[in-house]
Parts: C-alpha cells; structure tokens; sequence
C-alpha cells in the first residue's frame, strides 16, 4: 500500500481535497511540498514514520481492525444524541 498526491501524476495540477493546506500540518512543509510537486508514492512504512497515518495494520487484520472501529464510532454518545433529533 502507498499513499500520493495522484492529481499531478495525472496532469490536473493544483490540490485536491485541500491537501496543500492540511498535508505541511501533518509532515512538514519540506516533505508536503515535494509530495505535492512530485507525486511521489509513499510506501505504508514511510507514511507511517512521518505521521501520515497514525497505524500500520497487516492485511488479515485489516477486517477485524475497520468492524472494530467503525462499532467504536456507530456506538459514540455524539452520534447516538444527533440520531434521536
């Protein structure tokens, strides 16, 4: 898995979903920066170590890990008060 900023690989320029704003936030300008400009693919190790995610997750667990945190979220206090509205 590797993560990128695809839309200059594809000759659209500019940012999609507001990734020069948010990226520097998370790696720093430097890092945001070339990611944006080049495209270039970050493998999950790399992402991992900059703060690009914040887990590593192996591919038999990957199932297990998103029912986990999707019933941590579907089960929040937050989302059950704006249901009963």
């Amino acid at each position: 898995m590797f993560f990128c900023a695809q839309y200059i690989n594809i000759g659209t320029g500019g940012a999609d979903l507001s990734s020069s704003f948010f990226l520097p936030k998370l790696v720093g300008w430097d890092r945001a920066a070339e990611m944006c400009m080049t495209g270039e693919r970050v493998p999950a190790a790399e992402a991992y170590r900059i703060g690009l995610v914040n887990a590593q997750i192996s591919g038999g667990l990957r199932l297990e890990v998103y029912r986990a945190g999707t019933s941590a979220v579907s089960g929040s206090s937050m989302l059950r008060r704006a249901h009963r509205c």
